[in-house]
Protein backbone atom coordinates (compact mmCIF):
# COMPACT_ATOMS: atom_id res chain seq x y z
CA UNK A 1 0.00 0.00 0.00
CA UNK A 2 1.40 3.43 -1.01
CA UNK A 3 0.53 6.35 1.59
CA UNK A 4 0.34 9.71 -0.13
CA UNK A 5 3.45 12.36 1.25
CA UNK A 6 1.87 14.55 4.83
CA UNK A 7 -0.91 11.67 5.19
CA UNK A 8 -1.93 10.84 8.63
CA UNK A 9 1.24 9.09 10.15
CA UNK A 10 0.68 7.15 13.73
CA UNK A 11 3.63 7.54 16.25
CA UNK A 12 3.13 4.00 16.98
CA UNK A 13 3.77 2.65 13.56
CA UNK A 14 6.21 0.19 11.82
CA UNK A 15 8.24 3.15 10.02
CA UNK A 16 8.45 5.52 13.07
CA UNK A 17 9.52 2.50 14.98
CA UNK A 18 12.17 1.65 12.40
CA UNK A 19 13.43 5.30 12.80
CA UNK A 20 14.07 5.18 15.84
CA UNK A 21 15.64 1.87 15.90
CA UNK A 22 18.24 3.16 13.32
CA UNK A 23 18.87 6.41 14.99
CA UNK A 24 19.64 4.58 17.82
CA UNK A 25 22.35 2.48 16.36
CA UNK A 26 23.91 5.34 14.51
CA UNK A 27 23.40 4.64 11.27
CA UNK A 28 22.10 5.79 7.98
CA UNK A 29 19.04 5.02 5.96
CA UNK A 30 22.12 3.42 2.97
CA UNK A 31 24.05 1.34 5.71
CA UNK A 32 20.65 -0.45 7.36
CA UNK A 33 19.73 -0.70 3.45
CA UNK A 34 23.28 -2.67 3.20
CA UNK A 35 22.90 -4.38 6.74
CA UNK A 36 19.01 -6.14 5.48
CA UNK A 37 19.69 -6.43 1.84
CA UNK A 38 17.35 -3.97 0.63
CA UNK A 39 17.38 -0.64 -1.68
CA UNK A 40 17.94 2.42 0.24
CA UNK A 41 15.00 4.21 -1.14
CA UNK A 42 13.23 1.02 0.23
CA UNK A 43 14.13 2.06 3.82
CA UNK A 44 12.96 5.71 2.73
CA UNK A 45 9.74 4.41 1.99
CA UNK A 46 9.34 2.12 5.25
CA UNK A 47 10.19 4.95 7.46
CA UNK A 48 8.04 7.62 5.76
CA UNK A 49 5.06 4.78 6.00
CA UNK A 50 4.80 4.79 2.04
CA UNK A 51 5.36 1.11 2.04
CA UNK A 52 4.50 -1.34 4.15
CA UNK A 53 7.79 -4.07 4.18
CA UNK A 54 6.67 -7.84 3.39
CA UNK A 55 6.85 -10.74 5.89
CA UNK A 56 10.10 -12.00 5.06
CA UNK A 57 11.53 -8.37 5.38
CA UNK A 58 9.51 -7.87 8.56
CA UNK A 59 11.30 -11.06 9.94
CA UNK A 60 14.78 -9.40 8.57
CA UNK A 61 14.11 -6.29 10.27
CA UNK A 62 12.80 -8.18 14.00
CA UNK A 63 16.06 -10.22 13.26
CA UNK A 64 18.37 -6.91 13.20
CA UNK A 65 16.71 -5.27 16.00
CA UNK A 66 16.70 -8.43 18.26
CA UNK A 67 12.67 -7.95 19.32
CA UNK A 68 9.86 -10.65 17.92
CA UNK A 69 8.16 -10.83 14.78
CA UNK A 70 5.11 -10.22 16.60
CA UNK A 71 6.50 -6.82 18.02
CA UNK A 72 7.03 -5.82 14.63
CA UNK A 73 4.12 -7.53 12.94
CA UNK A 74 2.31 -5.26 14.86
CA UNK A 75 3.59 -2.39 14.31
CA UNK A 76 3.17 -2.97 10.54
CA UNK A 77 -0.57 -3.89 11.47
CA UNK A 78 -0.88 -0.92 13.05
CA UNK A 79 0.52 1.26 10.16
CA UNK A 80 -2.05 -0.29 7.77
CA UNK A 81 -5.18 0.63 9.59
CA UNK A 82 -4.08 4.38 9.71
CA UNK A 83 -6.32 6.35 11.35
CA UNK A 84 -9.78 6.20 12.38
CA UNK A 85 -12.57 7.03 9.95
CA UNK A 86 -14.39 9.78 11.31
CA UNK A 87 -17.79 8.37 12.57
CA UNK A 88 -16.50 4.72 11.51
CA UNK A 89 -13.85 2.27 12.61
CA UNK A 90 -10.11 2.02 11.25
CA UNK A 91 -9.34 -0.13 8.19
CA UNK A 92 -8.62 -3.39 8.97
CA UNK A 93 -5.51 -4.43 7.07
CA UNK A 94 -7.75 -7.59 5.46
CA UNK A 95 -8.86 -5.11 3.35
CA UNK A 96 -5.87 -3.49 1.86
CA UNK A 97 -2.92 -5.22 -0.19
CA UNK A 98 0.25 -5.51 0.92
CA UNK A 99 3.00 -4.03 -1.52
CA UNK A 100 6.81 -5.80 -0.95
CA UNK A 101 9.56 -2.80 -0.01
CA UNK A 102 12.14 -5.79 -1.33
CA UNK A 103 15.27 -4.81 -3.20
Amino acid sequence: MRRPYGEYVNPRTFGTWLTSQRQARGLTQAELAHELSVNVYTVGDWEREARTPSLANLTSCATWAGVSLELVAALADAQLAGPPLEGGPAVHRDQLSIVDGGA
